[in-house]
């Protein structure tokens, strides 16, 4: 049996070892071609800057967000690919009250959706853990040396109908949107 695992396991990273690899300016900036299961690799870093613990208090609110790095995860949509990526976790407490825990439960509530960050701002789907099938998207700049990020978070419902005196966004959700956070790396 331990013949067999080893054996596999050579097989896996011969498969996986054969993948070109191309770094993410040469796919994102460069437009390299795609090549089935290619692996696009942050040879340069650049997700570095946002890994961590980051926290907003303010009272009895606050906002802790564990941005992890992910390496070599597989996706596949209408082609198949490998891809360094970002996922965060998340925990929201609003007056004092435990709205989600995704610190604790381990729910990936932000998933990298614009890998290449632009003028230090990076983008994530945001699944919200209390709503089925609610999503939102959040943007997350680098301020103050990437010491600080601002997390801001948005629908991602495309068109709706807006009545006179209605709010720009959708109010069900179960944290702010359409709020500015300004959280310190911890």
């Amino acid at each position: 049996m331990k013949n067999i695992y080893c054996l596999l396991l050579m097989i896996s990273s011969i498969a996986k070892a054969q993948s070109p690899v191309v770094s993410f300016s040469d796919y994102f900036d460069n437009d390299t071609d795609y090549i089935e299961n290619m692996y696009i690799k942050d040879t340069e870093h650049v997700l570095n800057p946002y890994i961590g613990v980051w926290t907003w208090v303010e009272g009895d609110s606050s906002l802790v967000i564990d941005i992890q790095f992910v390496e070599m995860s597989y996706r596949e949509a209408v082609s198949k690919y490998y891809i360094d990526e970002l996922v965060g976790r998340i925990k929201y407490i609003e007056n004092g009250t435990i709205i989600f825990n995704g610190l604790l439960t381990g729910e990936e509530i932000l998933k990298l959706s614009k890998p290449m960050p632009r003028n230090g701002t990076i983008g994530f789907s945001h699944k919200d853990p209390l709503i089925a099938d609610k999503y939102g998207y959040v943007t997350i700049e680098l301020i103050n040396n990437g010491n600080q990020i601002k997390f801001f978070l948005r629908n991602n419902e495309g068109s709706r109908l807006i009545l006179p005196g209605a709010p720009a966004f959708d109010p069900e959700f179960s944290m702010p949107r359409q709020t500015y956070f300004i959280l310190d790396k911890f």
